[in-house]
Parts: structure tokens; C-alpha cells; sequence
């Protein structure tokens, strides 16, 4: 049995391989990874590999890489999820591979998965192979996959939603809720890959699949008549359970999640018009037949600034529209999943729609969790899994017309499957394109001369920032004509060190991509990153912005723009690759050293609320703010007179910063973001952490000289690792009176 069942099993595994090869044989190396654009720049570039480079660094220095020192003034990356810091996958590649290869592998090894989970569902339908060989593949190189490759995480958690899905399906077909351990472990490692997003899009999927399956067992199957609340109770109990364990199991990502979100950017949700303002619009319902109609932007003629592309884009091949289709018009009545399919279809499709269906904003206000979520449109990943299974059904019943004919259904699977993946690999090769790692990793010339100019004193200021890369990254898109013509300028565009690009060259940034982040330094970073005004490619920066840099101890700012104005100092230009642009180097005069004592303060009563005006005039003067900080609280000790003193960083680490103060009585203040889980201590004795200037550290500081240690205790990933050694104690005995319950029964 197990050897007919191997013979039948390699044959299927060795097409999945192949298919995967072919949409992915670029990237099967160590010498170039995919890339894709964005509005402004890349999100493979600019955030998911530099990320994943990190973790390999650290890996290999046997470490994590729990705060980020890098970005953001100091950033929590543990807090932040995409990263998949605690990714099984991602743990092992990163740490025996180099980063290149690794990344590469993650995409190509996420896609197999999807592959095998995807064909063990639909065949757990009743599909045949060639059938589910068919579906399998229109879901996981559908437009909605190979238009996202550049949200590395969300790859790798679409391909878990299959088997999830399959633990559900399974534990009704053999009546044995054993199987939503599968559930639980696609939910964990969902969890762990850093997508709270798609786990709560698999969770819709689950509960309505359960609830589906589960009601007419309960009416119609005569539980409630004959009372067997043991029969009645087991399912519910044994999904709470699941769901349970799969929380408690990734509680070491969980619970520095939703630690962060707390003082996040999206720790209160979007407002309703951020949330549904980029939605699926009628209009776009189109482009599941004609995906290019309104153009490529990897071609660069997708002119659109109301919609994107990647976002709304779910194409499944024309070929699976067409078989669906069939499917529900001669199976409707005979298969009782096709409603149900057909309904998570189109519920998902009405939810993406978002502000253009009444349900958009009843959902908002009136279910947990849509207010945390922008781009709704990642709901369609559930209709293409729709759509994957009702082809799956139209594939066999065109096939069933020639089963008296072998070789003509034979040729009928081959032509079908055939047309499938030619439709697919050309929108595949029309989506993602490579660039070579070695032009992205080399030092160019703008961070060689950073590394070469900064100084090693830990005492002085030692932070960069970019602006204006909107700018540059239009002009280079207009040049390359897209991220599938030149990469020239693209090369030309990661020389200005654009957000989270710094990280490669080990250069300390003020800035951070993406819009997570810690919400006071973000509210404040915006101004500073946007606050200029610019006339071709010249630009006036703010007074209060720069004044904001400076007090973040930014001592470089690289810009595509020719800045004329007191304060900054050009000390280098190159002309770039991209016509009529150099990128520039200004030193910004009298930046304040990373830690300071002031004597004099502010008081803040303002809560979280950070608006535009309150941050100009908070800013709005260097020489105050040099003398001055605020605070949100009054100081508890006695200010000296005098000078404010002296204070010196003796020592610096990621997660230990040690500073030699000799005060008169003040407040010091580090220029390092504030983060609950930072702890300070003054000559040995903890003290309270005070949030200076909105958003960084200080302490109070009694006249005299002082041993000052800021201490970054991670205690949400400890109490995630107990949660979950405690989640794996109770699978652990669940397993064992599984075990034992099953072997009295077989006695």
C-alpha cells in the first residue's frame, strides 16, 4: 500500500516542482532576487530584504535582532511582525544560508507549500489529480500572489490558508476534530511569519467553513433532539481550542505584537476613510478577465493614483473563469460546496469592494479588528481560492466527457493545464523582475563616504537622513519605463539610501519605511522627512524640520535636491545614473550629541494627540530646544544652577547604553526613541523613564556625578515564550490522551 501510494505521489510532486521552476527559475540563486516597485520605491529593497538581511547578521552572531538600532532612532523589530524574526522558516534559512539565497528560497519554498497544501484540500474535495493539479496552480500563481512577491511575509502566510482550511474539512469528513491540530499549526506559523492580516482572513475563511458544516450536523443530524451535548459541544470546544493554541504557540510574536501596537501608528485603528479609501471599485472588477486593460505599472503605464494595481489585481487565468463558470452552472444542485464556495467567494469580493457596498462600514464599526486594516482587497485571496476550487470542479466535468476515451482526456488534461500555465507565466513575466544582489550590497558611493565621514566617537552626532526619494523614484521610473526595463536607474536610485536601505551598510537613520512604526517619533519623523518645498530639483527645508533633525542627532542628509539655506552644508555631490539628478550630501550644522543634560523644561498635557501646528511650534526654534525639554510631567528633583552639565556615552549596544553624567541636578536626555520595555537605571537604583521631547528618553538626575544604564528588557517576548511553553505542554498532553484514548478503544 505505501509503496502504490509513494508511486502515485511522486509523479505529482515531481509536476509541482516543475511548475514551480518555471515560475521561479530566475530567482533559483544566490545572485539576484526579484523586484518589484512601489508608489514611491520597493518594497524589497527598501524594507523586506534589508529586514531578513539583519536577521541573518544577527543569526550568525547566535543573536536576535530584537531592537533595531538602525531605523526609526532605535526601533522595536521584534514588535513590528512583517519581519518574521521568529518564523521557523526564516530562522533556518537565514542562519545557514547567505541573505540572498535565503530570501530567495523563502519565496520559492512558500510557494511549494501552497502548491502542496492547495492540491491536498482539493483533492480531500474529491478532485481528481489532474484536477487538483489544475486548481492548485491557478490558486498559487495567481495574479494576487505573483503581483505581492515583494510582501515577502504575506507570501509566506497565504500559502497556510489551504491548510488550515483542509484541518477544518477534515475533521467533519472523518468526524475526528484531531485533524484542527493542522488548523493550529497553519494559524501559528501565520502568526509567526508576521501577518495579522491573513490570519484573520484565514479565520473568516475557517468559521464560516466550520459554521457551514457544523449547523446541519446539529439540526439535521438529530444532536439536538437526542441531547448528546457531548456531540453537540466537541466541535465548538475543539475550534476554541485550536484557535487557543495556535495564540499560545505564537505568543513570542504575539505578545511584542501587541505590545508594540499599543503605542504604534495603528494602535487605534484608521479612521473610517483611511481604512476603505483605497478599495476595490467596480470599475476594477474588470481586470479578473483583462488584467493590463488600464495598463502595467511594471511597464510604468498604469497611470492611476486612485487604485493600485498590486492590490486589486486577483487573476486566476482566464481559463479558470470560464471552467468556474461551468461548474456553477451544471453543479450547483448536485454540490452542496459549491454554495458554500461560492458564498466565501463572493463575500470575500464584497468585502474587498469595501466603501463601494453598504457592508463596508457596518463591518468597520461593528466587527473587531477592521479598523487595525487598510487595503481590504486582501481579501481576495479567499476568491481566488474560490475560483481555484469551482474550476477544479468545471476541470473534471469536462474531463468525465471523455472517460470512455483515455487518451483523448489524457490530451484534454495536458491542453487545459497547458493553457493555464501559459495564461499565468506571462502575467508572471510581466509582474517581477531581478536585479543583481552584488549592485544592491556593494558600498556605493554615498555610503562608502558616510562610513568614511561619520565619526566612531559615540559622543558625537552619528545619524543620516533621506529626502525626497518620491521624487527621485518617479524620475527613475519614468527613465527605466518601469521595474521591468532598465535597472540602471533603479541602481542610480538605491545610492540615495532611501528608508530601511541604510540598514545593508550598517548606517544609523533617523527615518524608517512603512507606515508601522512608533507613533510619536513617526508623527514627528513626518514632518521632518516632508517638511520641504521644492521647485524642480531644488528644495527649502523647513526651519522646525531641520530643527527636529538636528535634535535627533542627524548629522548627514542625503537628498536629490540642491538645498540652499542656513544650517546645512554641501559636502559632496555625484551625478547619478538617472538623467538631470545628482544625489547630494549636506552636513547639518550644530546637531546635538546623543546625550544631553538640560536644566530647563516644558510640560506637555497634550496626551498622544501630536497635530501639525503643535509640532512646528514645539520645534520651531533650535537655540530653545537646545536649552530646554519637554516633559509630561513635573521633574520630581531639584535643579541645580549653573551649567546643565556634562554627559558622555561610554558604552553602546543594541540593547545596553551606558552614560557617565556629571550633573547640578537636570534631566537627561538620550536620543533614542522611547519604548516601554527600555528600563533605566541611575547609579544601580531604577528610576523612572521619562519620555523627553515627545518621544525619546530621559531621566532625572539629582546634582553630582552619575552612572546612568538604559536597559532594554524584552519582557513581552519572555512572557510570549512562557504563554507558549505553557501552549506546548497542554498539545503535549492533548496528544497523549488522544494516544491513549485510541488504544483502549483498539483493546
Amino acid at each position: 500500500m505505501s509503496k502504490r501510494l509513494f508511486n502515485r505521489t511522486l509523479p505529482v510532486f515531481a509536476v509541482l516542482i516543475a511548475v514551480l521552476f518555471l515560475f521561479t527559475f530566475p530567482i533559483w540563486n544566490s545572485s539576484r532576487i526579484p523586484y518589484q516597485g512601489d508608489l514611491i520605491n520597493s518594497d524589497v529593497t527598501e524594507l523586506n530584504f534589508p529586514a531578513r538581511f539583519l536577521l541573518a547578521k544577527y543569526l550568525k552572531e547566535r543573536k536576535l535582532p530584537i531592537w533595531n538600532p538602525y531605523i526609526g532612532s532605535g526601533f522595536p523589530q521584534l514588535a513590528e511582525g512583517q519581519a518574521g524574526m521568529l518564523y521557523p522558516l526564516n530562522l533556518a534559512l537565514f542562519f545557514v544560508f547567505n541573505p540572498v539565497l535565503a530570501f530567495n528560497l523563502t519565496i520559492i519554498l512558500s510557494l511549494l507549500l501552497a502548491l502542496i497544501f492547495s492540491y491536498l484540500l482539493f483533492r480531500l474535495y474529491g478532485f481528481s489529480r489532474p484536477a487538483s493539479l489544475f486548481s492548485s496552480i491557478a490558486f498559487t500563481f495567481s495574479g494576487f500572489t505573483t503581483s505581492k512577491l515583494k510582501f515577502t511575509y504575506l507570501v509566506c502566510c497565504m500559502s497556510w490558508i489551504p491548510l488550515a482550511i483542509y484541518g477544518v474539512e477534515k475533521s467533519f469528513a472523518r468526524n475526528n476534530y484531531g485533524h484542527l491540530g493542522l488548523t493550529t499549526l497553519a494559524l501559528t506559523l501565520q502568526l509567526l511569519a508576521g501577518g495579522p492580516q491573513i490570519v484573520y482572513i484565514t479565520l473568516s475563511a475557517v468559521l464560516f467553513i466550520f459554521m457551514w458544516r457544523y449547523l446541519p450536523s446539529l439540526f439535521n443530524g438529530g444532536w439536538v433532539k437526542s441531547r448528546d451535548y457531548r456531540e453537540v459541544l466537541t466541535p465548538v470546544a475543539s475550534l476554541f481550542l485550536a484557535c487557543l493554541l495556535a495564540a499560545a504557540l505564537s505568543a513570542p510574536q504575539l505578545v511584542p505584537g501587541l505590545k508594540g501596537l499599543s503605542v504604534s501608528t495603528r494602535g487605534k485603528g484608521f479612521y473610517l476613510d483611511e481604512s476603505i479609501g483605497m478599495s476595490l471599485q467596480p470599475g476594477d472588477l474588470s481586470l479578473f478577465v483583462s488584467p493590463f486593460q488600464r495598463g502595467n505599472p511594471a511597464r510604468n503605464t498604469y497611470g492611476r493614483s486612485d487604485s493600485f494595481f498590486w492590490e486589486n489585481i486577483a487573476y486566476p487565468g482566464l481559463l479558470t473563469l470560464i471552467l468556474a463558470l461551468v461548474a456553477l452552472l451544471f453543479l450547483r444542485k448536485k454540490n452542496r460546496s459549491v454554495h458554500m464556495w461560492s458564498c466565501i467567494g463572493f463575500l470575500a469580493l464584497a468585502i474587498s469592494m469595501g466603501k463601494n457596498t453598504p457592508l463596508a462600514e457596518f463591518m468597520w464599526r461593528y466587527v473587531p479588528g477592521f479598523k487595525l486594516f487598510r487595503f481590504w482587497q486582501r481579501y481576495l485571496i479567499l476568491t481566488v481560492l474560490s475560483l481555484s476550487f469551482l474550476g477544479g470542479l468545471g476541470f473534471d466535468l469536462i474531463i468525465t466527457r471523455f472517460r470512455s476515451r483515455r487518451f483523448a482526456a489524457l490530451a484534454m488534461c495536458f491542453f487545459l493545464t497547458g493553457v493555464l500555465l501559459a495564461d499565468l507565466l506571462l502575467f508572471a513575466h510581466d509582474q517581477y523582475s531581478t536585479i543583481e544582489a552584488d549592485r544592491m550590497l556593494q558600498e556605493n558611493r554615498v555610503a562608502a563616504w558616510l562610513e568614511d565621514n561619520l565619526s566612531k566617537d559615540l559622543n558625537t552626532p552619528n545619524r543620516i537622513e533621506s529626502i525626497g526619494e518620491e521624487a527621485l523614484w518617479n524620475t527613475a521610473m519614468n527613465q527605466a519605463r518601469g521595474w521591468m526595463g532598465d535597472k540602471e536607474p533603479f541602481y542610480s536610485f538605491m545610492e540615495s539610501l532611501s528608508p530601511n536601505h541604510n540598514l545593508l551598510f550598517g548606517l544609523r537613520s533617523f527615518t524608517q519605511y512603512g507606515d508601522y512604526g512608533i507613533y510619536r517619533h513617526q508623527a514627528i519623523h513626518e514632518l521632518a522627512h516632508f517638511g520641504f518645498l521644492k521647485e524642480g530639483w531644488k528644495a527649502t527645508v523647513l526651519q522646525a524640520a531641520l530643527n527636529i533633525l538636528a535634535l535627533h542627532s542627524v548629522r548627514y542628509l542625503v537628498t536629490p535636491f540642491e538645498l540652499e539655506q542656513e544650517g546645512l552644508i554641501e559636502r559632496a555631490s555625484w551625478e547619478s545614473g538617472i538623467r538631470g539628478v545628482k544625489i547630494r550630501v549636506y552636513e547639518i550644522a550644530g546637531s546635538l550629541k546623543p546625550a544631553y543634560i538640560v536644566q530647563h523644561f516644558q510640560i506637555y498635557q497634550g496626551g498622544e494627540s501630536l497635530d501639525y501646528r503643535l509640532l512646528v511650534e514645539a520645534f520651531r526654534d533650535i537655540e530653545e530646544r537646545r536649552n530646554f525639554v519637554i516633559l509630561e510631567r513635573f521633574p520630581l528633583v531639584n535643579f541645580g544652577s549653573g551649567s546643565g552639565g556634562e554627559a558622555r556615552i561610554t558604552r553602546r549596544e543594541d540593547l545596553y547604553i551606558r552614560v557617565e553624567a556629571s550633573s547640578p541636578g537636570g534631566i537627561l536626555v538620550l536620543n533614542e526613541t522611547f519604548y516601554p520595555e527600555w528600563h533605566v537605571f541611575v547609579d544601580g537604583v531604577e528610576k523612572e523613564l521619562l519620555r523627553a521631547n515627545l518621544s525619546l528618553m530621559g531621566v532625572e538626575l539629582e546634582p553630582g556625578e552619575h552612572l546612568v544604564e538604559f536597559r532594554y528588557r524584552p519582557d513581552s517576548l519572555y512572557y510570549g515564550l512562557a504563554v507558549a511553553a505553557a501552549g506546548l505542554l497542554l498539545l503535549l498532553l492533548l496528544s497523549y490522551y488522544a494516544i491513549s484514548g485510541r488504544k483502549k478503544r483498539a483493546l
